[in-house]
């Protein structure tokens, strides 16, 4: 199987974390804690993933870049799916 590295946006507010993976589109989610909104991120590209395969469609690989932005409420990292 191979592993896909995906990028994966985090940012804190005032309700806990935030994730949004650029790629694929349309993929986001929340959780209270980092470890939390990480493990949910992971979660959520498999589930893409998943529903891809169910379909019949090809997986893209991801395309965008990591770029580092120094933001203290913003937090970059990357996940293997």
């Amino acid at each position: 199987m191979r592993k896909l590295q995906n990028t994966v946006i985090i940012t804190k507010d005032k309700d806990g974390y935030f994730a949004e993976v650029p790629d694929p589109k349309n993929c986001w989610t929340q959780g209270k804690t980092f470890e939390e909104v990480l493990n949910n991120a992971q979660e959520a590209i498999h589930c893409y993933i998943k529903g891809l395969k169910k379909l019949g469609e090809a997986i893209p690989k991801p395309k965008t870049k990591l770029i580092t932005i120094k933001k203290p409420e913003t937090i970059y990292t990357v996940i293997a799916a």
